[in-house]
Formats: C-alpha cells, structure tokens, sequence
C-alpha cells in the first residue's frame, strides 16, 4: 500500500526508498526490482542497476507474464545499451525471455528488433518482432521508426520512407536525430539527395539538442560527403561532352 501511495503522488525517492523495504517482505514481487533499478540508472548508476535486476531475474515468482517480461526486457536493454563484451550476448537470450513470458509487450518487441538490426543480424527475424510491435501499439512514433529501419537495412526503400513519415508526424516536436537521420538515409537511397540533406540537418540539430555530440558529428560527416558528391555529380553533368567521330570515316 506503501508502494502504491509512493506511486500515486509521483514521489521518486519515496518510491525507491519503500521498494527497498518492501524487498525484504515481498523479495518475489518484480515491481521493487524495477523500482529500484529505475532509481539507479537516473543517477548512471548502471553497474547498480543491472545488480538488482540480476536479483530480480533469480527471485520474482512467476517467472513468467507482464512483470517478468519487463524485468527481462530492462535487463536486456541495460546489457545492450551499457554492457562490456562479455554481456552483450546476455541480452539476447534475456530479451528472448521476456518475449517468451509475455509476447504482448511491445517496447520488449521492438527494442530487441532494434538490436538485431543495429548489429545486423537476423533481419528477417527482426522484422517480424518490429511488425508485432506495431500491430500491437500502431501509433507508437518509435516502434514505426524501427519498423522503417528495418525495411531500409532490407532494401524496401519506398515502403520504408512511408512508415518512417508515419514515426514523424506521430513524433511531432519530439522527434529524435535517429528520425530524422533515418529518413535522410532512406531518401538518399532513393535518390533525392536534395531533400535527405534537409532531413540530415535536422538529424544534426535533433542530436545537438539530445547532447549526443558524437552521433551529431558523424552525421555531419554524412552531410558534407552527400554535398560533395551532389556536387561532383552537378560538373560532370555540365562538362562538354566529346564528340564521337567514326575513325573509318574520310573527313
């Protein structure tokens, strides 16, 4: 009841300091671990939060349903996101877990999508998860930006450049430099270098604003190499062209 009080009145602090009592009560209910873990990770104590999940994982009764395939599923994403080598293919069979305890979850679906196509395995395999995703939460801006993604990195430009106009406008002003970055790529390989630079200015802007420095110079590379190959493929089509003459002909 605590706990429950703690959420209602948005108290943070409140709500990590009763999930830790709670602990010692109730160690097999899911929602402490992620409760605390949720605390550790804002403060980027992420060595912490992956601890009390790892405890999580190995004490929460049943194993299996919505409060396990959440446990799993932040588990995954924090092995994916901030794990050394030696954890990264924990999150795999983590994120396969939590699908197996609850194939409902859509933020489970995607992001394990998400992964598989950043690292480039599986494509198929990640298409069908990322296409779950959006049957089950269809307006969710970032599912559809996975999906389009996807169908990028598998050559389906036309219907990806569709879906990823969909994951914008359900974005709005919240949307990420990924986005933005993604429509940029998908329209370059359509050809329309003119309009993926003003998407990749916007990427440059959306990652600046996030305070990903490093993701906001890269795609800065990306801008200037785009503009230079507009530009030599603008002299190569206003050059002369020569003259072709037939060497058996007498002039």
């Amino acid at each position: 009841e605590l706990f429950q009080d703690a959420i209602g009145v948005s108290d943070e602090d409140l709500i990590v300091e009763v999930a830790r009592e709670a602990l010692h009560f109730v160690p097999e209910d899911w929602r402490y671990y992620i409760a605390l873990a949720s605390g550790d990770f804002a403060k980027e104590q992420y060595d912490d939060a992956k601890r009390i999940l790892e405890k999580g994982v190995e004490s929460i009764s049943p194993q299996t349903g919505i409060g396990a395939a959440k446990l799993y599923g932040l588990l995954a994403d924090l092995y994916a996101e901030k794990g050394n080598a030696e954890e990264q293919p924990k999150a795999d069979s983590l994120y396969q877990r939590a699908i197996e305890a609850n194939p409902q979850d859509a933020d489970v679906l995607n992001n394990y999508a998400y992964r598989l196509a950043k690292t480039g395995r599986e494509l198929a395999l990640a298409e069908r998860y990322a296409g779950q995703a959006i049957k089950l939460r269809p307006k969710a801006a970032h599912i559809l930006d996975t999906y389009a993604y996807i169908l990028y990195l598998r050559g389906n430009y036309t219907l990806a450049k569709l879906y990823q106009k969909n994951a914008l406008d359900e974005a709005g002003e919240e949307a990420s430099g990924d986005m933005y970055e993604h429509m940029g790529d998908i329209l370059l390989a359509l050809g329309d270098q003119e309009e993926a630079l003003n998407y990749l200015a916007k990427a440059a802007i959306g990652y600046e604003s996030q305070g990903k420095s490093d993701e906001k110079a890269k795609v800065e590379v990306k801008i200037l190499r785009v503009r230079d190959l507009s530009k030599s493929s603008t002299r190569e089509s206003n050059s002369p062209k020569p003259i072709k003459t037939d060497p058996n002909k007498q002039r």
